[in-house]
């Protein structure tokens, strides 16, 4: 792990730590992860208004000729996004300007005050990641979260397939 001053009080630091290991949990133990080679990666959080990475954090073990690599991904979706952000600030997403050819993927998301980017999983699960530990965190409108999953067509979502009761609900928090 490295990190930068951490601007982030110890006790947050407890709660974001649990957050990584529920999303994770989550993304290892779905039903439709069945890449056995891929359950592992870097989280990154980035700040949104600075782009300052605040800390980037190995989950799983990830292999040696993959370490570089997820880092980097992870690195590079959030930096992108906060480019993007301080330009035009419609971007949320790293699917918005997803471009495989490039190496640009689905994985990163902007909140409020963060961006959280992961990589090293299935492209849909890196950003299944941000989106489960987003919604623990409290970080992200749950509006927000379901606008980016249906934008990715991310079934593995757990509020993929809201109800109209759900997203009103959700519309009247923002």
């Amino acid at each position: 792990m490295f990190y930068n001053n951490l601007p982030l009080p110890q006790e947050k630091f407890f709660k974001i730590f649990q957050a990584l290991d529920q999303a994770m949990h989550y993304c290892l133990t779905h039903p439709k992860n069945t890449d056995q080679s891929r359950q592992s990666g870097y989280f990154s959080l980035r700040d949104v208004s600075t782009g300052q990475i605040i800390f980037a954090i190995m989950l799983g073990k990830v292999s040696k000729e993959n370490h570089e690599k997820y880092l980097q991904l992870s690195l590079e979706k959030s930096e992108k996004l906060h480019k993007l952000y301080q330009k035009n600030f419609q971007y949320f997403s790293s699917w918005q300007f997803r471009d495989p050819e490039k190496n640009l993927l689905a994985g990163a998301i902007r909140t409020d005050k963060y961006i959280l980017s992961f990589s090293g999983l299935q492209e849909l699960f890196d950003e299944l990641f941000v989106l489960e530990f987003a919604l623990t965190m409290g970080w992200c409108n749950p509006y927000r979260l379901y606008e980016i999953s249906r934008m990715s067509n991310n079934i593995y979502y757990r509020y993929y397939n809201a109800t109209p009761a759900q997203i009103k609900h959700w519309q009247e928090q923002r």
